[in-house]
């Protein structure tokens, strides 16, 4: 099944300013989920 056509268009013009879309991988998320919750040692904090 083919998305609408308004539904297609706003896709587009999200997809052209560079927000997340539905379905797809946010590469913002996927950084901050993939880093360490705590400092590592090294960084002099703890």
């Amino acid at each position: 099944m083919t998305d609408p056509p308004i539904y297609l268009d706003l896709l587009t013009r999200w997809a052209d300013a560079g927000r997340t879309l539905p379905g797809r991988r946010d590469p913002e998320w996927s950084r901050l989920t993939s880093s360490p919750v705590w400092p590592t040692t090294s960084s002099g904090l703890y």
